[in-house]
Protein backbone atom coordinates (compact mmCIF):
# COMPACT_ATOMS: atom_id res chain seq x y z
CA UNK A 1 0.00 0.00 0.00
CA UNK A 2 0.76 3.64 -0.85
CA UNK A 3 2.08 5.10 2.59
CA UNK A 4 0.48 8.36 0.77
CA UNK A 5 -3.01 6.86 1.16
CA UNK A 6 -2.54 5.08 4.36
CA UNK A 7 -4.94 7.68 6.48
CA UNK A 8 -7.51 7.31 3.92
CA UNK A 9 -7.06 3.37 4.09
CA UNK A 10 -7.54 4.25 7.97
CA UNK A 11 -10.49 5.96 7.85
CA UNK A 12 -12.17 3.61 5.50
CA UNK A 13 -11.27 0.82 7.36
CA UNK A 14 -12.10 2.52 10.73
CA UNK A 15 -16.37 2.43 8.91
CA UNK A 16 -15.83 -1.29 8.88
CA UNK A 17 -13.46 -2.41 11.29
CA UNK A 18 -13.96 -1.97 15.24
CA UNK A 19 -10.99 -2.57 17.69
CA UNK A 20 -11.93 -3.60 21.15
CA UNK A 21 -10.24 -4.62 23.98
CA UNK A 22 -10.95 -8.15 26.35
CA UNK A 23 -12.32 -5.73 28.99
CA UNK A 24 -14.55 -3.99 26.90
CA UNK A 25 -16.80 -7.02 25.26
CA UNK A 26 -15.99 -8.84 28.72
CA UNK A 27 -19.50 -7.14 29.25
CA UNK A 28 -21.62 -9.29 26.72
CA UNK A 29 -18.45 -12.08 25.72
CA UNK A 30 -18.32 -14.37 29.12
CA UNK A 31 -14.13 -15.73 28.56
CA UNK A 32 -12.51 -18.56 30.40
CA UNK A 33 -10.52 -16.75 33.43
CA UNK A 34 -6.69 -17.06 32.24
CA UNK A 35 -4.74 -17.45 35.30
CA UNK A 36 -0.91 -17.22 34.04
CA UNK A 37 1.58 -19.13 36.49
CA UNK A 38 5.08 -17.63 36.92
CA UNK A 39 7.88 -19.18 38.98
CA UNK A 40 11.89 -18.54 39.76
CA UNK A 41 13.36 -21.63 39.14
CA UNK A 42 16.77 -22.82 40.03
CA UNK A 43 18.88 -24.27 37.61
CA UNK A 44 20.70 -27.64 37.66
CA UNK A 45 24.47 -27.27 38.18
CA UNK A 46 24.61 -28.73 34.91
CA UNK A 47 21.80 -26.11 33.05
CA UNK A 48 23.78 -23.50 34.89
CA UNK A 49 26.95 -25.05 33.60
CA UNK A 50 25.79 -24.98 30.06
CA UNK A 51 24.39 -21.92 30.07
CA UNK A 52 26.95 -20.15 31.61
CA UNK A 53 29.65 -21.29 28.07
CA UNK A 54 27.41 -20.94 25.58
CA UNK A 55 26.59 -17.55 26.87
CA UNK A 56 29.96 -16.19 27.55
CA UNK A 57 30.56 -18.03 23.51
CA UNK A 58 27.73 -15.67 22.41
CA UNK A 59 29.52 -12.96 24.52
CA UNK A 60 33.42 -13.06 22.63
CA UNK A 61 30.95 -13.38 19.55
CA UNK A 62 29.45 -10.19 20.15
CA UNK A 63 32.86 -8.37 20.88
CA UNK A 64 33.99 -9.80 17.72
CA UNK A 65 31.09 -7.43 15.75
CA UNK A 66 28.80 -10.83 15.02
CA UNK A 67 24.99 -9.15 14.37
CA UNK A 68 23.63 -8.86 17.78
CA UNK A 69 20.05 -10.06 16.27
CA UNK A 70 21.31 -13.54 15.58
CA UNK A 71 23.33 -14.04 18.91
CA UNK A 72 19.61 -12.76 20.97
CA UNK A 73 17.90 -15.61 18.91
CA UNK A 74 20.98 -18.11 20.18
CA UNK A 75 20.76 -17.11 23.46
CA UNK A 76 17.10 -17.26 23.61
CA UNK A 77 16.78 -20.87 22.77
CA UNK A 78 19.33 -21.51 25.07
CA UNK A 79 17.20 -20.29 27.75
CA UNK A 80 14.33 -22.19 26.16
CA UNK A 81 14.60 -25.92 27.03
CA UNK A 82 17.44 -28.37 26.91
CA UNK A 83 16.44 -29.18 23.37
CA UNK A 84 16.57 -25.83 21.84
CA UNK A 85 20.10 -25.16 23.39
CA UNK A 86 20.90 -27.86 21.23
CA UNK A 87 19.62 -26.58 18.28
CA UNK A 88 21.60 -23.52 19.07
CA UNK A 89 24.87 -25.60 19.17
CA UNK A 90 24.04 -26.64 15.85
CA UNK A 91 23.45 -23.57 14.71
CA UNK A 92 26.84 -21.74 16.17
CA UNK A 93 28.90 -25.13 15.22
CA UNK A 94 27.46 -24.32 11.36
CA UNK A 95 28.07 -20.81 11.42
CA UNK A 96 31.68 -22.00 13.24
CA UNK A 97 30.96 -20.13 16.45
CA UNK A 98 32.07 -23.10 17.90
CA UNK A 99 34.93 -25.61 16.60
CA UNK A 100 34.33 -29.09 17.13
CA UNK A 101 35.75 -29.69 20.34
CA UNK A 102 34.02 -26.99 21.89
CA UNK A 103 30.71 -27.91 20.44
CA UNK A 104 31.40 -31.43 21.87
CA UNK A 105 32.00 -30.41 25.44
CA UNK A 106 28.69 -28.89 24.95
CA UNK A 107 26.90 -31.58 23.97
CA UNK A 108 28.11 -33.59 26.66
CA UNK A 109 27.36 -30.89 29.31
CA UNK A 110 23.59 -30.85 27.65
CA UNK A 111 23.50 -34.79 27.24
CA UNK A 112 23.96 -34.93 30.95
CA UNK A 113 20.61 -33.27 31.40
CA UNK A 114 17.58 -35.51 31.38
CA UNK A 115 14.90 -33.52 31.81
CA UNK A 116 14.74 -29.60 32.48
CA UNK A 117 14.16 -28.22 35.72
CA UNK A 118 11.23 -26.05 33.86
CA UNK A 119 9.75 -29.33 32.89
CA UNK A 120 9.98 -31.23 36.43
CA UNK A 121 8.16 -28.06 37.80
CA UNK A 122 5.27 -28.51 35.25
CA UNK A 123 5.14 -31.76 35.61
CA UNK A 124 4.27 -30.92 39.29
CA UNK A 125 2.13 -28.37 38.55
CA UNK A 126 0.39 -30.68 35.80
CA UNK A 127 -0.16 -33.63 38.67
CA UNK A 128 -1.58 -30.82 41.00
CA UNK A 129 -4.21 -30.14 38.94
CA UNK A 130 -4.87 -33.21 37.20
CA UNK A 131 -8.59 -32.37 35.90
CA UNK A 132 -7.78 -29.15 34.51
CA UNK A 133 -7.18 -28.03 30.96
CA UNK A 134 -3.47 -26.27 30.37
CA UNK A 135 -2.49 -24.37 27.32
CA UNK A 136 1.19 -24.01 27.16
CA UNK A 137 2.97 -21.29 25.22
CA UNK A 138 6.26 -21.76 24.12
CA UNK A 139 8.70 -19.83 22.01
CA UNK A 140 10.29 -22.30 20.14
CA UNK A 141 9.70 -25.56 17.89
CA UNK A 142 12.07 -27.64 19.56
CA UNK A 143 10.82 -26.83 22.96
CA UNK A 144 6.97 -27.71 21.72
CA UNK A 145 8.04 -31.40 20.72
CA UNK A 146 10.08 -31.81 23.70
CA UNK A 147 7.39 -31.04 26.11
CA UNK A 148 4.90 -32.81 24.16
CA UNK A 149 6.97 -35.97 23.43
CA UNK A 150 7.81 -35.60 27.80
CA UNK A 151 4.07 -35.11 28.40
CA UNK A 152 2.67 -37.78 26.64
CA UNK A 153 5.00 -40.05 27.83
CA UNK A 154 4.01 -39.24 31.10
CA UNK A 155 0.49 -40.34 30.38
CA UNK A 156 -1.18 -36.45 29.39
CA UNK A 157 -3.17 -36.04 26.08
CA UNK A 158 -1.25 -33.42 24.25
CA UNK A 159 -2.06 -30.95 20.57
CA UNK A 160 0.54 -29.00 19.33
CA UNK A 161 -0.35 -25.63 17.52
CA UNK A 162 2.85 -24.21 15.54
CA UNK A 163 3.02 -21.18 12.59
CA UNK A 164 3.33 -24.29 10.23
CA UNK A 165 0.30 -26.46 10.89
CA UNK A 166 -2.55 -25.81 7.52
CA UNK A 167 -5.92 -24.26 8.33
CA UNK A 168 -7.01 -28.12 8.23
CA UNK A 169 -4.20 -29.24 10.86
CA UNK A 170 -5.14 -25.73 13.27
CA UNK A 171 -8.47 -26.43 13.09
CA UNK A 172 -8.33 -29.86 14.08
CA UNK A 173 -5.81 -29.22 16.78
CA UNK A 174 -8.12 -26.62 18.48
CA UNK A 175 -11.11 -28.89 18.34
CA UNK A 176 -8.86 -31.82 19.77
CA UNK A 177 -8.36 -29.85 22.58
CA UNK A 178 -12.00 -28.51 22.89
CA UNK A 179 -12.32 -31.83 23.34
CA UNK A 180 -10.92 -34.90 25.61
CA UNK A 181 -7.42 -33.28 24.80
CA UNK A 182 -6.13 -31.94 28.21
CA UNK A 183 -3.14 -29.84 26.88
CA UNK A 184 -2.32 -27.69 24.39
CA UNK A 185 1.62 -26.27 23.53
CA UNK A 186 1.32 -23.41 21.55
CA UNK A 187 4.37 -21.15 19.98
CA UNK A 188 3.28 -17.67 19.60
CA UNK A 189 0.84 -18.70 16.47
CA UNK A 190 -1.64 -19.79 18.86
CA UNK A 191 -2.20 -16.28 19.68
CA UNK A 192 -3.57 -15.36 16.06
CA UNK A 193 -7.39 -15.75 15.19
CA UNK A 194 -8.34 -18.73 17.40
Amino acid sequence: IDSFFKDELQQILSNIVIRTTRKQVKKYIEFTDRIPHSEILKPTDNERELYDKITKIIQEKYEEGIEIFYLMIIQRLVSSSNDAAKHALKLMKKHEYVDQMEYDELIEISNRIKIDTKAIELLKILEQQKDEKFLIFVEWRSTLAYLAKLLTKNGYTVTQFYGDLNLFERNESVERFRGETQIMISTSAGGYGQ
